[in-house]
């Protein structure tokens, strides 16, 4: 009868450790799949804020999350360089803060 108890004690200490395993395993899961902003997202957030006269949206790297974007606006005719990134940095603020974007270059030119 012991042992019974003792079987039956270390058999839930394993399903309690498999149910922990599989809901840590399901909310990382979650989170790396609902956590990706798309490239077609970004595209369209810039053509919606700074009415780009070409926009390219380019995934360095989806492992380490890194894009490179390319922006020809009129919105950046006589904007300093510095303002230019800040404008483009607050498209994705939300996503740089919380990581899901780690790395943004930007390309933010003025129209000749």
């Amino acid at each position: 009868m012991e042992i019974h108890a003792q079987v039956t004690t270390e058999v839930k200490k394993i399903i309690t450790f498999l149910i922990l395993l599989f809901f840590l395993f399901d909310q990382f899961s979650a989170v790396e799949v609902a956590g990706m902003v798309t490239q077609t997202e970004m595209e369209e957030r810039i053509r919606v804020s700074l009415e780009p006269e070409s926009c390219d949206v380019v995934v360095l790297s989806e492992e380490d999350r890194k894009y490179g974007v390319v922006i020809v606006s009129r919105k950046f005719n006589d904007v300093p360089l510095v303002k230019r990134h800040r404008m483009v940095n607050d498209l994705f603020k939300d996503e740089l803060l919380s990581g899901e974007i780690h790395a943004l270059t930007i390309t933010a030119k003025p129209l000749p």
